[in-house]
């Protein structure tokens, strides 16, 4: 998986992570193919969590008022998968 974009929709990405294809056809996503999931914001008070393709293309997306929140929501999609989120510098 190649690194992401500084943005994503128009939104500053700060942690992404990727998704492992064992979990890739998660049944609560019908839009597509899960690569990998992004962290971002637009305004440094709210929060989404980011679910992108292999080309970072933005399939889907949950709101959140805290990084931790969006966080525990990846664990809740991918409640198997060991999450390794890496911060964007």
């Amino acid at each position: 998986m190649n690194q992401p974009p500084k943005f994503l929709d128009d939104a500053q990405v700060l942690y992404h992570c990727p998704v492992d294809p064992e979990y890739d056809k998660n049944p609560r996503f019908k839009k597509g193919f899960i690569a990998s999931m992004a962290i971002c914001t637009y305004d440094q008070r709210s929060f989404y969590l980011f679910y992108c393709d292999t080309k970072w293309k933005v399939l889907s997306d949950t709101f959140h008022d805290s990084v931790d929140k969006a966080m525990a929501q990846a664990k809740v999609e991918f409640p198997e998968m060991q999450i390794h989120w890496h911060r964007i510098v």
